[in-house]
């Protein structure tokens, strides 16, 4: 078989190259002649990418399918320069002849190859035959456009027209490739100057990865691989995979091995376990503590609750900068079987206050309909609109399913799920603000992880930092809150909290882009001491309204507010967030390219490349921009400012809502008397 050679190269700017050309002098430094190398192109072009000429080679990456096997790398070591890296390319192209592979190797990876070998002085001799030396290279060259010894399948699939071409790592994730894993070439040169070149080769070596399994789907497409062909070349390239130990590659192979449904049923099965505790964690707590200590306890399990929330979101956005998001499930796992010996070996077991009658088969199975509808609704009124009939059939299936419950649970002894309970508004009102906090508090972190991901120099590990200390101020009032429970009315520091909750919304509402990392800081603080206050006293309100003998049933309740509502929070506030990002930065590129009179085609395309950190503008399009004056660069740039402002503040407007909703519902909350009777339920104060 004629060897295939996919390949793609990483640079940076050519410092040397630049001072020589303007004449720069030598003090200043290179970070600093690269920026003004980058100004002068946004002056002139629109964006800050550098022509081919003055960029330098610092990785080129190959895949070679040759005769049964299939490998990638990265061509020479770390220690080698330039020349050595192109001479090696070279080399290998008159060694094996080989079918050449990229995507936008034509417009850019190529042209600078030429550059930098014409520079070095390597020899390419077979690369640059026109039929001189072999004729059948007069007829198909490396060289020709349209000519297939070199084959660019962003050119090819495009055909050839500017408008049509796509990013690889947009066209790799529709086709169920991983695409980009924590690095994009925005991000070369800043990993360059730190020292980080083997981050570099291994970005360069997964992008590799892609672009060959693009290409069989390519052959595949247009018949030159049978469908059994194309799942042998498949295996192989899994069997190279397999028998790696880089950490590239590892993460490259989680991240493309399951199907979407598979993460959704292993998401699904870590759910379900998880839910599984919570119940009977409460439980345990109203078992083995007395009325008077029972808010102590319920503090410090809330303490316990937030510092493992707080490390996890540290923990979780270092691990996703570092070694990639897989490694965040094979942590938490390792972690969750060292928590069995714990509980093994100094829990007490708790026999239950009456006869297990049979599982509730017909109530679980209406409760799953219940909750799936809940948490799918938002997701699919987003993206279906409204008047969808899919969205209309999930209200249906969802109230209906409610409506069933209800009755299937008053009708049976020993019901899945005892409904009943919430016929009690001591226990109905406090579960429905907890239900609301929730939300609102998942609403929190969920938005800010996006926004602080998407503005402009954030990062995951920055996101990591916000949690740190908005569940580290939990940490601290969670106890306190705990202790004064047992001294005062719960539902005075529930009002203090919802107030507290109040306050610190309408700080969120003032965040936009430009808002430093540690005022985000502080409104999350604000919200995470009122978070902290909240839980323990909510808890003890409602499960003091259960009698012992419906303990099990009704911290089982409780708890699947709390289940509820995280899910609801993500759900609703990236929904409006997702929705409201879409909406604003169109209408704000509209508002900038009015007077060109820009088709709906351009709009969205101006509009998905905002919202890529690549920048890549169509030509046509930038040309365009820059004839009427406007910089390509500066137009992404202020619609991506503008929508992340909007899309915060409609969650911002949002959580208000919910919030002012929990602080009337309240003032509504029972009156209780602080007693110190080991046992005895809190009565009513009348």
């Amino acid at each position: 078989m004629v060897p295939i050679l996919v390949f793609d190269i990483e640079t940076v700017p050519d410092v040397a190259g630049i001072r020589r050309l303007w004449d720069i002098d030598a003090a200043v430094s290179d970070a600093d002649v690269a920026e003004l190398a980058a100004q002068r192109r946004r002056q002139a072009t629109g964006s800050d990418f550098l022509p081919q000429h003055l960029h330098r080679i610092v990785a080129i990456s190959c895949a070679l399918r040759d005769r049964d096997s299939v490998r990638v790398w990265s061509l020479g070591g770390l220690e080698d320069g330039e020349r050595e890296l192109v001479k090696r390319f070279f080399d290998g192209i008159d060694k094996y002849t080989p079918q050449l592979v990229s995507w936008n190797g034509g417009g850019f990876d190529l042209p600078v190859l030429h550059y930098r070998a014409l520079q070095h002085g390597v020899v390419a001799s077979r690369y640059w035959d026109l039929g001189e030396d072999d004729r059948d290279f007069k007829f198909n060259n490396y060289l020709a456009r349209y000519h297939t010894r070199h084959v660019d399948l962003m050119d090819l699939i495009a055909s050839y027209q500017n408008r049509a071409f796509a990013p690889l790592d947009e066209i790799a994730q529709l086709n169920g490739l991983p695409g980009k894993l924590g690095m994009d070439g925005s991000k070369v040169w800043g990993a360059y100057r730190e020292g980080r070149l083997e981050e570099i080769r291994r970005y360069c070596e997964t992008d590799v990865a892609n672009t060959y399994l693009l290409y069989l789907r390519f052959q595949r497409m247009r018949g030159h691989l049978a469908p059994e062909a194309f799942e042998r070349e498949v295996a192989l390239f899994r069997d190279f995979l397999g028998a790696q130990d880089a950490p590239h590659w590892k993460e490259f192979a989680a991240a493309w091995a399951p199907s979407f449904g598979f993460f959704l049923g292993a998401r699904f099965v870590q759910g379900l376990g998880a839910a599984c505790i919570l119940p009977g964690v409460f439980a345990y707590a109203a078992h083995l503590f007395p009325d008077n200590k029972r808010g102590m306890a319920l503090g410090i399990l809330a303490f316990t609750m937030t510092f493992g929330a707080a490390s996890g979101g540290l923990l979780g956005g270092l691990l996703i900068d570092r070694l990639g998001w897989p490694s965040v499930y094979w942590i938490s796992g390792a972690l969750t079987l060292i928590g069995l010996i714990p509980v093994r070996l100094l829990v007490p077991e708790i026999a239950p206050a009456r006869r297990q009658a049979a599982f509730d088969y017909t109530g679980a199975m209406l409760l799953f309909a219940v909750i799936a509808a809940l948490l799918s609704l938002p997701t699919w009124a987003t993206n279906f609109g409204k008047e969808s009939p899919i969205t209309w059939a999930i209200v249906i299936v969802g109230v209906s399913a409610l409506a069933m419950l209800w009755r299937h649970s008053k009708r049976t002894p020993n019901p899945v799920i005892d409904l009943g309970i919430l016929s009690r508004g001591a226990f109905a009102t406090p579960s429905a603000i907890y239900w609301l906090h929730m939300i609102f508090s998942s609403g929190i972190v969920y938005s800010l992880a996006f926004f602080i991901n998407s503005r402009p120099g954030g990062t995951a590990a920055q996101f990591g930092f916000v949690t740190l200390f908005l569940f580290g101020s939990g940490l601290i009032s969670a106890p306190i809150a705990g202790k004064l429970i047992d001294r005062i009315e719960p539902r005075v520091l529930v009002i203090v909290a919802m107030l507290a909750s109040l306050g610190g919304t309408l700080l969120f509402l003032n965040i936009d882009v430009g808002t430093p990392l540690w005022m985000i800081i502080v409104v999350a603080c604000i919200m995470g001491l009122s978070i902290g206050c909240n839980t323990p006293a909510i808890m003890k309100l409602a499960l003091g309204a259960v009698p012992a003998k419906d303990m099990g049933a009704g911290s089982g309740l409780f708890s699947m507010f709390r289940d509820l509502g995280s899910p609801t929070g993500s759900s609703l506030s990236l929904a409006v967030f997702g929705a409201s990002l879409a909406y604003a930065t169109q209408q704000a590129i509209s508002r900038q390219t009015a007077a060109l009179g820009l088709d709906a085609a351009s709009l969205e395309a101006l509009a998905r490349t905002a919202g890529s950190r690549a920048r890549e503008v169509p030509a046509e399009l930038a040309s365009r921009l820059d004839t009427a004056g406007l910089s390509a660069e500066s137009v992404m740039q202020q619609a991506s400012t503008e929508a992340l402002n909007a899309a915060l503040g409609n969650v911002g407007y949002m959580l208000l809502g919910l919030i002012a909703l929990a602080l009337v519902l309240s003032l509504r909350l029972t009156r209780t008397r602080v007693v110190a009777v080991a046992g005895e339920a809190q009565a009513p104060a009348g």
